[in-house]
């Protein structure tokens, strides 16, 4: 099969010469320095409060205590991942509380928070080491082709809620950082082996870290392939008897990918980091046709490489200033489309204090360029979705202000700040936000904020249309919607006409209770009021979603730590006739158990166990039903060297469905089994 790509021998075009110049010039990027690498007997011997205080970034741009942090936050720690038996990225965010985790199918996966999971989440905002993920044509993230060595993600840090005002457009719903560990905490060699059934089939890693005394750095491959799920009945698939029910479904994938890191400490006050990755994969799924009566195979084949080089300085003790830029290329073609892309993005942030003030100010610039069209032989997908134009540049400048102000002995704290963004499609854009937290002692923390976000149309809501060419001859006779373009032929728009940023202003107030060193609670509740514009720009959808999010964790003692949290969210849209209807898609009720138990100094065993209420849709017709799900890890360390692990999944049920997805058919996720071995040296 011919795979396309922006430059047609096969490698990225102009631009891409254009970006490694740029990065070599420069020499200089920055994420914000995060705190120290904590290795897993540092976490194990942490009691619940000095967890609470591992420092986190998302809320306030800098360094602040996770405990006190005036914002629903959540940090998936070095432990979780490594002793939850999640072996993706996005299975580990089952973790957070009140997320909504889903498979569409085998390979792919629904995810958003306080909203209906969706495979493309366009108002959740996800980062892998601040560079960005979230993907500018349709709106969302791919997760099937975000992976890494989980044993070198040094933590996942997660904002429930706005984020806009720190990180831009596109995070009304949330912000995900996926934080990597700095190559000095990686050192020697590490091979993993896994194999398994369910949808679990293979994995393989080799990491090798080296260092001297200037710097030091890791490079890695890895190698991830998942299983068939399976064909569903109508009662919990869109199968509609087009598949036999129980048989192997068309949705397995594989993806390879390698990459590496080298980090600099240049002085005492300076350090320096440059890091890459590359991935190819095949990924398979069954989309509906021309029409809901029609089914075929799809094939989608992806290629993704990355650049990123950062620079962070402490001019003195109250001064930083920090630089990041990166470079994005993505190649991905299905039986139905191609979209080739280039990302360039740097951004630079100054932080100063001085009094009872902690300011961070920052400007950030991308540029992004985009190729996209249709195979030449798309098997039985009949090619349909098209943009015109094929190709376009967007550029984006954004400048963020925010300040901290500490009262009554740093008792009191009040961030106040915004973000201002000028883009292609709706100009410029501001996402202002205040937030209060209160810590009357050690113990407690009562925080409040109020945020404006917006989500800003996407490539795809400015320049798409169907194709409908092969019908040229009766498109006059297709319907009033259909337009004979004497350029592109019989087409459907299906584009925003007036494009308007989708708004969210979000009420949040919530509290972080210590019980004890060993108990803690963490309550965070939400109102937002939502505004959307829909695809003839006349209509505009008000609506509310509101909830509550509980966690607790408790420590039985220094082998035996439980975690528990449970989500209750409602959403409402209101219809053209100003009449409230409940927003369909949403389970209402979550919870998640976690318990994991140190049987002795080499076993390991811990159990998770997840609810999700049933989801309806606008007939009160039951689309996805409610779902209990057990997992379990075994692990066992031989040696200083080797460990042992099994891992079950789905323990309670043979085969059920999780989410389902309007152009493509959702299929069974079966009970499952991963074997593993790994050892370091």
């Amino acid at each position: 099969m011919h795979y396309s790509v922006l430059n047609r021998n096969g490698i990225p075009g102009h631009f891409t010469h254009k970006i490694l110049i740029s990065a070599i010039a420069l020499s200089s990027a920055s994420l914000h320095a995060s705190p120290a690498t904590l290795e897993m007997d540092e976490l194990l011997n942490m009691d619940i409060r000095q967890l609470m205080d591992i420092p986190v970034t998302l809320a306030s741009g800098s360094k602040i205590q996770h405990f006190s942090t005036p914002a629903a936050s959540y940090v998936i720690t070095h432990e979780d991942i490594q002793r939850s038996g999640l072996r993706s990225i996005p299975e580990l965010l089952r973790l957070v509380p009140g997320f909504h985790v889903g498979k569409v199918d085998s390979s792919k996966w629904a995810i958003n928070s306080r909203d209906a999971p969706n495979q493309f989440a366009g108002s959740m905002l996800v980062m892998m080491d601040e560079r960005i993920l979230y993907n500018p044509l349709f709106g969302g993230t791919y997760w099937e082709v975000q992976d890494y060595v989980l044993e070198d993600i040094e933590r996942i840090e997660v904002i429930r809620g706005a984020g806009g005002s720190l990180w831009g457009a596109n995070a009304s719903n949330g912000v995900i950082n996926i934080i990597t560990r700095s190559s000095q905490d990686t050192q020697g060699h590490f091979i993993q082996a896994a194999a398994g059934g369910g949808d679990n089939q293979a994995e393989a890693v080799y990491r090798y870290g080296f260092t001297n005394k200037a710097h030091s750095g890791r490079i890695y491959i890895k190698q991830r392939r998942n299983n068939h799920g399976e064909y569903l009945d109508d009662t919990e698939s869109n199968n509609n008897g087009f598949f036999t029910v129980g048989d192997q479904s068309h949705d397995d994938g594989k993806l390879s990918q390698g990459g590496f890191r080298v980090d600099f400490d240049l002085s005492d006050m300076e350090t320096l980091a440059f890091q890459g990755d590359y991935s190819e994969g095949k990924l398979k799924d069954i989309r509906f046709s021309n029409t809901s009566n029609n089914v075929a195979e799809n094939d989608i084949f992806t290629r993704n490489a990355n650049l990123l080089l950062r620079w962070n300085k402490k001019l003195s003790h109250t001064n930083s200033i920090n630089i990041n830029t990166y470079y994005d290329w993505s190649d991905r073609m299905d039986d139905g489309f191609i979209d080739n892309r280039e990302i360039f993005n740097i951004d630079l942030q100054h932080n100063t204090s001085f009094r009872n003030h902690f300011i961070s100010w920052g400007i950030e610039y991308r540029h992004i360029e985009d190729d996209t069209g249709t195979p030449v032989n798309n098997s039985a997908i009949q090619a349909r979705l098209s943009l015109d134009p094929t190709s376009r540049e967007d550029d984006l400048a954004q400048f963020f202000l925010q300040d901290q102000i500490n009262f009554l002995d740093d008792k009191l704290q009040l961030i106040i700040g915004t973000r201002i963004e000028n883009n292609e499609y709706t100009g410029n854009e501001s996402q202002p936000n205040i937030r209060l937290s209160f810590l009357p002692d050690k113990q407690n923390t009562y925080w409040v904020a109020i945020s404006d976000s917006v989500r800003t149309p996407t490539r795809g809501d400015s320049d798409f249309y169907l194709n409908f060419n092969d019908l040229q001859t009766v498109c006059g006779f297709l319907g009033p919607d259909f337009v004979d373009d004497p350029v592109l032929g019989c087409i459907l728009p299906i584009n925003q006409q007036v494009l308007q940023a989708n708004t969210s202003l979000s009420y949040e107030l919530g509290l972080r209770k210590q019980f004890s060193d060993d108990s803690l609670i963490d309550i965070a509740t939400f109102y937002n009021a939502l505004e959307s514009t829909s695809a003839d720009g006349i209509f505009v959808s008000d609506g509310r979603a509101f909830g509550i999010e509980i966690d607790y964790r408790y420590n039985f003692n220094r082998n035996t730590r439980l975690a528990f949290w449970y989500a209750k969210h409602k959403m409402f849209r209101y219809d053209e006739n100003g009449i409230e209807q409940p927003n369909r898609g949403l389970p209402e009720d979550s919870a998640h158990l976690r318990l994991y138990w140190d049987i002795n100094n080499q076993w390991q065993l811990d159990s998770l166990a997840y609810y999700n209420s049933e989801v309806t849709n606008s007939s009160d017709t039951t689309t996805v039903a409610a779902l209990t799900r057990l997992d379990i890890h075994l692990g066992w360390e031989m040696n200083k060297t080797v460990k042992l692990n099994l891992y079950l999944t789905n323990i309670t049920e043979d085969v059920h469905g999780e989410d389902r997805e309007s152009t493509r058919i959702n299929t069974g996720i079966p009970r499952g089994f991963l074997f593993s071995v790994e050892s370091s040296f």
